[in-house]
């Protein structure tokens, strides 16, 4: 049974165990010192993930460039002073200009897409996803009509994400999102599964999917958003077109009836919300008797003043639910931007038959509930409902009924697929989006819903004070993600692994015992990392914890840049001995040294390249001021 055990841990174990056993046979690694890169690289992206291809960006960040990795290097003896013509062909397999003038790329963004052999073709294409961007300066706002319920970002980009073939440096395809707001840092903001792309738009609140072809194209699929289905536009269109054709039937009536002309009012609003504001000047010999008018046009017949005025504090009441119209939210929001309109007790507010975009948006920090609910929110906004009805408490209506403002002024920041029709999402308050860093600290609140795109249903909704959804992120791997479909699996976590379960319980133990701390401060800390990006999961068996133990808080398997204050390697023990295995050690010089001691007092971050089967490290320190210091750590025979 412990064997059993022990081959569970190590799944999948019988196709790599040599890969597995030739790590953990590597009693230490060679390194070589600040290697002389060529001039033409600016920046080290990442090895493709059969690794034998490093992808870098060249020419000020403007060119993507690939080098062929030397593989029998690492069975050869090399010379004491190796270079990086030693590891890799002079010349690279292509190098490619992306973009020209201003714009540049994004340093921390590469996405590896290997599409699957079609019928009709048994090769497999291998794709790069860059991205880029640049300020936009013009004053109109493109995306107003399309997306009503979009933020007010004072900092809008031109993002463009362009698709580049491995095999021949081409590229395929390009998508262009202008004056949008979209989370590039590590790719936080797009997801790759499969063939389907998926661009989370923060300035939007829009999710686009895109399915990749194989001859390298874009092919877009549906918008999870202001629309939850494809046909929702289709089914508007024909509501708008009843109402036109109600009104025109109204107009008729009118004219015969000798009614008062109402046409420039669509819909009648109560303003028993607003008591406490006065009447305004020259109201005060309002004809009120005109109401009767108006509920004689309406269906059902004729309304007495009394009976529409309680009609009209009943809906005040039930305006709390969440079935907001669209009308009646940018209704709001034109009252909430004009002062001058305002209405006293049982009046009745006329809503314009157009309401100003821009007045909508303009008290977005404000009044965030100003925007109109878009198809997923109202669908967040009924779960939450629903579920509080349930419940059969009235405490929890009530709770629900208090914090409804809070929900309704959520934004969504990014998702994770969890599978291919099921998609974590993020949200969290709107001033973290507002010229701020996207991602908020831990001891904020916020929420993560479980949805699904082929039944457009909200399948759970949590907060970053869930056991329920930490128990589900240490135990279920879809929340993980895939690596990758090629077979190899390195990446050890708290789902596959004791060891990596070991450190999340110490994590739990030591923020819930630290000052200012305790258990749900603990969860929140951990779910802050959600969602993820599978891809920037350092794939190597260097880093595979069943074999070696190593300090996660100086390295992990998660690539992104680190703080670096320590003049010492990280170092790699042996789990069955207890012996020092290997050092990576990401620093210019030998501690004391001149370099070293030149470079002690700056700020400096180290990022880490592993090569996914290989064991073959490329550590990149930066320093501010200084060109990035790049030190090669290998394996070779003697």
């Amino acid at each position: 049974m412990i064997r059993q055990l022990l081959k569970r841990e190590s799944a999948p174990t019988f196709a790599y165990d040599p890969l597995r056993i030739a790590a953990a046979t590597a009693n230490s690694l060679k390194f070589s010192r600040c290697i002389g890169m060529p001039p033409s690289i600016s920046q080290v992206l990442r090895f493709d993930k059969e690794g034998n291809i490093l992808l870098c960006l060249g020419h000020g960040n403007k060119a993507v460039m690939a080098f062929a990795l030397e593989k029998g290097v690492f069975n050869e003896g090399l010379s004491e002073a190796p270079s990086f013509s030693s590891f890799f062909r002079g010349s690279p397999l292509f190098d490619t200009t992306i973009t020209y003038g201003h714009e540049t790329l994004v340093r921390d963004f590469c996405l590896i897409i290997n599409l699957k052999p079609s019928q009709s073709s048994s090769r497999q294409r291998s794709f790069v996803l860059l991205a880029s961007a640049c300020p936009w300066t013009s004053l109109s706002n493109p995306s107003t009509a399309a997306y009503p319920h979009a933020l007010n970002h004072t900092v809008n980009d031109v993002i463009s994400l362009w698709l580049v073939c491995l095999e021949s440096g081409m590229i395929s395809d390009k998508l262009v999102f202008p004056c949008d707001h979209i989370v590039l840092s590590h790719a936080a903001g797009v997801q790759v599964n499969g063939d389907i792309l998926a661009v989370t738009s923060v300035k939007n609140q829009t999710i686009h999917l895109f399915h990749i072809q194989e001859s390298g194209t874009f092919v877009k699929q549906v918008e999870v958003g202001w629309h939850t289905r494809d046909d929702d536009e289709f089914c508007l269109s024909k509501a708008r077109s009843a109402q036109e054709l109600f009104d025109a039937q109204q107009q008729t009536v009118r004219a015969t009836t000798s009614l008062p002309n109402l046409s420039n009012f669509t819909s009648f609003m109560s303003a028993s919300m607003y008591r406490n504001r006065p009447l305004p000047a020259g109201n005060d010999k309002t004809d009120w008797s005109n109401l009767a008018y108006v509920a004689a046009a309406a269906p059902g017949g004729p309304i007495r003043p009394a009976e529409l005025r309680r009609s009209l504090r009943r809906s005040a009441r039930s305006a709390i639910l969440p079935r907001v119209s669209v009308q009646s939210n940018a209704a709001l929001a034109n009252i909430f931007s004009n002062p001058n309109n305002q209405h006293g007790v049982d009046a009745v507010a006329p809503v314009p038959a157009v309401v100003s975009r821009e007045g909508a948006n303009a008290s977005v920090s404000d009044f965030p509930n100003a925007l109109p609910f878009s198809g997923l929110k109202q669908r967040l906004l009924s779960f939450l409902y629903r579920k509080a009805a349930e419940s059969g408490n009235p405490a929890t209506m009530r709770h629900f009924y208090l914090t409804f403002d809070q929900y309704a002024s959520l934004v969504m920041w990014r998702m994770q697929f969890l599978e291919n029709d099921t998609i974590l999402i993020k949200f969290g308050g709107v001033e973290n989006t507002l010229g701020r860093p996207a991602e908020p600290l831990a001891s904020q609140a916020t929420f993560f819903m479980e949805y699904s795109l082929e039944t457009t249903q909200v399948l759970n909704v949590y907060d970053n004070t869930s056991h329920e959804l930490l128990e589900r992120f240490c135990s279920e791997p879809q929340f993980r993600g895939s690596v990758g479909n090629h077979g190899l699996n390195f990446v050890t976590n708290a789902t596959n692994n004791d060891a990596a379960r070991d450190f999340v319980k110490k994590q739990l133990y030591s923020v819930g015992k630290a000052k200012n701390g305790g258990r749900a401060q603990s969860v929140k800390r951990i779910l802050a990392s959600l969602p993820l990006n599978p891809q920037y999961y350092i794939e190597s068996p260097l880093l595979d914890q069943r074999i070696f133990s190593y300090d996660e808080s100086m390295m992990n398997n998660i690539q992104r840049p680190r703080s670096w204050s320590s003049q010492f390697a990280v170092k790699f023990w042996d789990r069955e001995t207890g012996q020092v295995r290997f050092k990576i050690d990401p620093n210019p010089g030998e501690p004391g040294s001149a370099i070293e001691q030149a470079l002690s007092k700056s700020k400096k971050y180290v990022s880490y390249i592993f090569h996914p089967w290989i064991p073959f490290v490329i550590s990149v320190m930066t320093v501010a001021g200084r060109p990035p210091i790049y030190n090669f750590h290998f394996v070779c025979a003697e």
